[in-house]
């Protein structure tokens, strides 16, 4: 995840325009976890915790939070967040295949919008070694934004970001933005098919198919095209193309392209409101208990 760990990547931007997860999804991880007679709420794993969107919410519900990102960038913000809270809050700067805390003493694991940067069979063993009888993780995951009831403007999205090669495309680091694309299909598959592992729960939602009060996890924000285009900076890939192209003065800005293009086709300026909605995921399960 090198664009993440970056020290030039702006976390402040990540933190004020990326979309935030719902109170509804982690509502809905605390009922899973809490169904198991006998399990407490006494310590949460926030794995890849960013800028802290996902422990600080979840916070309150336990007596101690250990949250982990393999980007310093990313630890420093979380930890003015963890500032802030009551619950104590441990930050360490790790990989998610080596977490510093001791076996078996983790009630719940959480990690959003990034199991696509894990070496998967090295993180279910390193789930394996850290969580209680009967813990839970859950992961969880949004990806391309999609504009509701503009199919010309979707269009213009997937030109832009992935099929113009001139543009953002190959600025996506793979194989991870592939495994997240296809909402962690190949992980949840391999996870339910763990004996480690049971009670799995994979649930998706694609706003183009299915109608956003029907699921269960969904991410939708209504925006302007100014705040839509703060959002996509927040991008690893934006963040590599800067990176490729900052002694390029001439390079065409990909972003100032995807305006220029929703606007000559579709009229829209910078004030103009857009409803998005993003493709999801989220899978549950528990550790199986020793009998």
């Amino acid at each position: 995840m090198s664009a993440f760990s970056d020290k030039q990547f702006d976390a402040k931007q990540y933190a004020d325009f990326r979309p935030q997860y719902p109170s509804a999804l982690f509502d809905i991880i605390l009922k899973y976890h809490g169904s198991m007679p006998g399990n407490k709420f006494g310590t949460l794993l926030d794995i890849g915790c960013g800028t802290g969107q996902a422990f600080k919410p979840l916070s309150p519900h336990f007596q101690k939070v250990v949250a982990t990102d393999l980007s310093t960038v990313m630890v420093e913000r979380s930890k003015e967040v963890a500032r802030t809270l009551s619950t104590p809050v441990e930050l360490y700067v790790c990989p998610a295949e080596k977490v510093p805390v001791e076996d078996a003493s983790v009630d719940v694991v959480v990690a959003g919008e990034c199991v696509h940067w894990f070496d998967t069979d090295k993180w279910f063993d390193e789930l394996n070694r850290l969580l209680r009888d009967n813990g839970t993780v859950a992961y969880f995951a949004y990806v391309d934004p999609v504009f509701v009831g503009a199919p010309e403007a979707n269009q213009i999205y997937n030109e832009m970001v992935y099929e113009d090669g001139a543009f953002l495309g190959p600025y996506w680091e793979q194989p991870g933005r592939g495994i997240l694309r296809r909402l962690y299909k190949d992980v949840n598959e391999k996870l339910a098919a763990d004996s480690r592992f049971s009670n799995v729960e994979v649930v998706y939602h694609d706003p183009a198919k299915e109608p956003a009060e029907h699921a269960k996890f969904t991410i939708s924000k209504n925006l302007t095209l100014a705040e839509y285009l703060n959002y996509a900076k927040t991008w690893s890939s934006y963040h590599r193309w800067q990176m490729a192209n900052q002694k390029k003065p001439t390079a065409l800005d990909p972003l100032q392209e995807v305006y220029t293009r929703l606007n000559t086709r579709l009229g829209w300026d910078l004030q103009t409101s857009i409803q998005i909605s993003w493709k999801t995921v989220y899978v549950l399960a528990r550790k199986v208990g020793h009998k």
